[in-house]
């Protein structure tokens, strides 16, 4: 198993065992009226996205959950790898980055002090969310980063 999917498996078990720990009225938080898990994302994390930086080239990818958004981010990062030039050193660079954010850049789930981490990785960044629009950072609207919002349809059971 690589190292990012380690990382990921590790993430999603560490979140299912606190999860288990929480009281039901504990695992839900509300955020500006909207409901978010708390095993995986903080008021803190999205307090702090309001002042995250968005750049020209950052490609957002934003979809429901269970609706084929890490498959569709996948298949945007093999693109992307393809087309662009990345030196090795820049290929690298990003690896160890992603991986001591120890998940792809899905803004709600990343801690508030990894925001800044994020900042760090090189253009082309492809950013992928469940957020709505109105809960995303403004700079991303401000700096006409590319959004592509994805409806693929699924077995509505799937995401029920």
């Amino acid at each position: 198993m690589d190292e990012f999917r380690k990382h990921s498996v590790e993430f999603y078990d560490n979140m299912l065992l606190d999860g288990a720990k929480l009281a039901p009225e504990e695992k839900l938080f509300s955020y500006k009226g909207v409901l978010y898990p708390a095993t995986i994302c903080c008021a803190e994390t999205l307090t702090a996205l309001e002042t995250f930086e968005a750049r020209r080239d950052d490609v957002i990818l934003t979809g429901y959950p269970k609706t084929g958004t890490h498959w569709l981010d996948k298949i945007l990062n093999n693109v992307v790898d393809i087309g662009a030039k990345y030196t090795e050193e820049e290929k690298n660079k990003r690896i160890d980055i992603e991986n001591e954010l120890a998940m792809p850049p899905r803004l709600e789930f990343v801690h508030a002090d990894k925001l800044k981490m994020m900042e760090k990785l090189p253009s082309r960044r492809i950013i992928v969310t469940h957020l709505t629009p109105d809960t995303l950072p403004k700079s991303i609207f401000k700096n006409k980063a590319k959004v592509s919002s994805q409806i693929l349809y699924t077995s509505l059971q799937d995401t029920l």
